[in-house]
């Protein structure tokens, strides 16, 4: 999630309301405005699934589960590291995206105007491995979903026409997603298209909750319903970090990648290009590498 603290002024769901009070207008857009940006706040954060909130407030005593939350979060980061010292495919071939990316790992389209807090300056650059497939990574594709209107931003829905020219067997997708919620688990919010020579294509999805993940999540399990930490066949986490607004709003939270697999159907046939297009759901996915194998 991006922002999350601030993602209503409240007037629009206010304005029903404060036809009927005319004469107190003010204070029923306010009160209402205060109102909708606490229940937005508690509501588009995944681990009100878990039944708590996850951020201790000042002033309040600490939350023993920290030390746990702490340690666990450890574990999984440690594993992820693991799986990205092997090289577990044979052949593969990055593909350049640097024609597409708009959008600098320095960046944060998911954020205000002039506020780049919110990015993914701790990715490191370059050709490396995440989750046993090397990427070549230099910035993301970051395609529109209905959660960066909040912010005033526009993006394309899709990149078409990513070169490949090759045969493959495989397809590995470094990527994430803003604006993943469990309303829309089990929705399709991108999918990429494959091209191929004879004029054919193919699709293949990305769906919430089962390859496809807030970019802000917990690496931590307790608390945390079992359905929220299954990962489809294919996908893993691939990389995880945070960045300074995680800091400051959700330090429980990481900030996570995810490598997903899909098996090409037609191997015999050459490649001509693929596109990663967004559903246009609330959903604002993003990719940050692309390999074939």
């Amino acid at each position: 999630m991006a922002c999350k603290l601030r993602v209503t002024n409240g007037c629009r769901f206010c304005q029903q309301k404060s036809m009927a009070l005319t004469k107190a207008k003010t204070v029923v857009v306010i009160g209402a405005g205060i109102f909708v940006l606490l229940a937005l706040g508690a509501a588009f954060i995944l681990w009100q699934a878990a039944g708590a909130r996850l951020q201790a407030q000042p002033g309040r005593p600490a939350n023993p589960k920290e030390k746990v939350w702490a340690k666990e979060r450890k574990v999984e980061a440690d594993r992820i590291k693991r799986l990205a010292k092997v090289n577990q495919t044979t052949n593969a071939t990055t593909i350049d995206l640097g024609a597409f990316i708009n959008a600098q790992l320095t960046d944060a389209p998911l954020c205000w105007k002039g506020n780049d807090a919110n990015n993914l300056s701790e990715l490191p650059k370059g050709t490396h491995v995440f989750a046993g497939v090397p990427f070549d990574v230099s910035g993301s594709v970051q395609l529109m979903g209905g959660w960066l209107k909040h912010y005033n931003k526009q993006y394309p829905a899709s990149a078409d026409g990513i070169p490949v020219d090759r045969t493959c067997a495989r397809f590995h997708l470094l990527h994430g997603e803003s604006f993943i919620t469990p309303t829309n688990w089990g929705t399709t919010v991108a999918k990429m298209v494959v091209h191929y020579d004879n004029g054919t294509s193919n699709e293949m999805s990305m769906v919430a909750g089962e390859n496809a993940f807030d970019w802000w999540y917990p690496l931590f399990k307790t608390g945390v319903p079992e359905k929220f930490l299954h990962l489809e066949p294919g996908t893993e986490r691939a990389w995880t970090g945070s960045n300074p607004y995680l800091r400051k709003w959700q330090p429980e939270l990481s900030v996570i990648l995810y490598r997903t697999t899909f098996d090409n159907p037609h191997p015999e046939l050459k490649v001509s290009s693929v596109d990663y297009v967004s559903m246009q759901t609330m959903t604002c996915p993003f990719l940050v590498g692309l390999t074939v194998d």
